[in-house]
């Protein structure tokens, strides 16, 4: 919402809530491909399964890019069409052997900055309104967007969705695996991607105010966000009858519903109204409107 309501420049308490909230994206990601795994294992879902999902998760995509950015879709890689790709892949991606499949992981990761630095990388991927020609566009762009640089793109981005399968499998493979050694491994990721990240000269773009330093993901991103998701797969697992995650349950049974919804409203019922705010009148907004979010979850969640 801030790259909407609330006036630039953004305070420093909001940049540094953006690198938490940096965060996000690589464990949504994450967690897509790992319900994957449960859902294969635990319903017997086939890749038509995922197909069907993956088209629909396309659909929603492009009804985005056209309804909401006012866009071509297919351009510059909202994050349901990398989900939407991802998912058949993370299905047939089980049946790799766990050697294969961190190697997979591991390629991925590693490559993209070598991607990064030869394909280069935009400030901004290409918008090109619904209102102008197409024959504008450069299939070549386009490939470079899909591949290393549009807003989710193949690379780094699958690996964290087939990341998510290997967690996913080692978690019901393993259920007791050693938290000890987890925790460790996830502390010496933190600090090691942390002082790359910090070290390194890559410049962090603005993407139409959005804030997230993910733009590029450099590898030093890529190393903390893997120190940061084994911790954050220890301290689940260690808390798993924890009331506190009840809210987050909610909002998880509904979270597609709630990543379209919330875009709609920000942009035809919030965004028309209140644009260049100051840091109070954004807050006392979001707590409304986070709030609401959640009634509409809870609806849905006692629907079902």
């Amino acid at each position: 919402m801030a790259a909407y309501v609330l006036a630039e420049p953004y305070p420093v308490w909001w940049r540094i809530y953006a690198v938490f909230g940096s965060f996000v994206p690589a464990l949504f990601i994450l967690l897509a491909g790992m319900m994957v795994v449960y859902t294969t294992r635990h319903r017997s879902y086939q890749l038509s399964h995922f197909l069907y999902r993956a088209f629909f998760l396309v659909v929603a995509g492009a009804i985005l890019d056209i309804l909401i950015w006012q866009t071509w879709p297919f351009l510059s890689i909202e994050v349901l069409y990398l989900i939407g790709l991802s998912l058949p892949i993370c299905h047939d991606f089980q049946k790799l052997s766990t050697h294969w499949r961190w190697l997979t992981v591991a390629t991925i990761f590693l490559l993209t900055p070598v991607l990064q630095h030869f394909m280069g990388y935009t400030p901004s991927p290409l918008q090109l309104s619904i209102f102008q020609s197409p024959q504008q566009l450069n299939p070549l762009t386009i490939a470079q967007h899909w591949l290393i640089d549009g807003w989710f793109p193949i690379f780094p981005w699958l690996g964290f969705a087939l990341l998510g399968v290997n967690l996913g499998c080692l978690r019901l493979n393993h259920p007791n695996y050693n938290k000890a050694h987890a925790t460790a491994i996830g502390f010496i990721l933190l600090v090691i991607g942390s002082v790359i990240w910090w070290q390194s000269n890559t410049p962090s773009y603005i993407r139409n105010g959005f804030t997230e330093l993910i733009y590029p993901p450099s590898l030093g991103y890529i190393i903390t966000n893997l120190g940061m998701i084994a911790l954050y797969f220890v301290v689940v697992d260690s808390h798993l009858n924890w009331r506190g995650f009840n809210p987050l349950r909610i909002f998880g049974h509904s979270a597609l519903l709630v990543y379209l919804l919330h875009f709609f409203c920000i942009s035809y019922l919030i965004a028309p109204q209140w644009q260049n705010e100051s840091t109070e009148v954004f807050l006392l907004i979001n707590l409304i409107f986070i709030p609401l979010m959640y009634v509409i979850s809870y609806w849905r969640y006692k629907k079902r």
